[in-house]
């Protein structure tokens, strides 16, 4: 497919993005489901994506239009030196979802954002890398500047004198996610699309209503592939200014799909909310 150039604005044509200004991360869980297994606290070396400077990250937000809903994730997106002024750029009226650890490491960035509300802040408690105490003083931070638009939760059910002490100490119960990836950094669940103990199988899959911005600007239609790095399912470029209109993917890892695109099989306005039940399988 040739590369249009760019232009000054961009249809995205899918509403919801989820940028990943960096996929590093200073954590090193051994449960993380973005690494896949690399539990260095690095990037393994074909997800070593160059940093791209906020100005870029800037100059691409502005000119995009259709986007109903900004998520940003990681890795840990703290991390990005300028992640202050890539989400302050995004305009007012587009809801932002930012997901952080909220640690000491990149507590001075964090607070350089701007509080908005249009703004969500989603902090991720890690018992196995800082302890409650810890966690309880950057989220009280996180708090203050944030008041109202920030809340926070745990990997797994936390320990109850955790719960007891976060409860006490900030006032709020930590809600808690209950999945917790196997030793492989895949779901451990029953979920037909997360199979790990099975070969991966070649599908024609529907592009759902939100796609993922890599580092690079690279456009994937899930998880999967946008931290696998892979050069299959890239839609566009956000940097580059062009996105195709696709509607469905050659995908090779059907069967492996990554926990967070689950979602996308079962969100009513995705196209993929029946697929589970008749996967258009491609014999090569």
């Amino acid at each position: 497919m040739e590369t249009p150039a760019p232009a000054s604005t961009m249809d995205i044509v899918f509403p919801k993005l989820i940028l990943f200004p960096v996929l590093v991360c200073n954590y090193k869980c051994p449960y993380c489901v973005n690494i896949y297994g690399d539990y260095s606290g690095t990037m393994p070396s074909h997800l070593a994506y160059r940093l791209e400077p906020a100005s870029k990250w800037v100059r691409a937000i502005r000119s995009l239009r259709g986007v109903h809903q900004i998520t940003i994730g990681g890795g840990e997106p703290g991390l990005h030196p300028e992640i202050g002024a890539i989400i302050n750029a995004i305009p007012d009226d587009i809801p932002i979802v930012f997901g952080t650890n909220g640690s000491r490491h990149v507590m001075d960035r964090l607070l350089e954002i701007t509080r908005r509300d249009n703004l969500w802040v989603q902090v991720t408690f890690h018992a196995s890398q800082v302890s409650a105490k810890e966690f309880a003083e950057c989220m009280s931070r996180l708090l203050e500047k944030f008041r109202g638009r920030c809340g926070f939760h745990t990997v797994g059910e936390p320990r109850r004198e955790d719960s007891d002490y976060l409860t006490k100490t900030l006032g709020q119960s930590p809600s808690w996610h209950g999945y917790i990836a196997d030793e492989t950094g895949m779901l451990a669940s029953d979920h037909p699309a997360v199979k790990p103990k099975l070969p991966p199988s070649t599908v024609s899959c529907p592009v759902a209503y939100w796609v993922e911005v890599a580092p690079n600007g690279d456009i994937y239609a899930c998880h999967q592939l946008m931290y696998a790095g892979s050069r299959i399912g890239i839609l566009g470029n956000v940097f580059d200014g062009w996105v195709a209109q696709a509607t469905e993917m050659t995908c090779p890892k059907y069967g492996h799909c990554h926990p967070c695109d689950l979602h996308r099989f079962v969100d009513p306005q995705s196209l993929l909310r029946d697929y589970l039940a008749n996967p258009r399988r491609i014999t090569t």
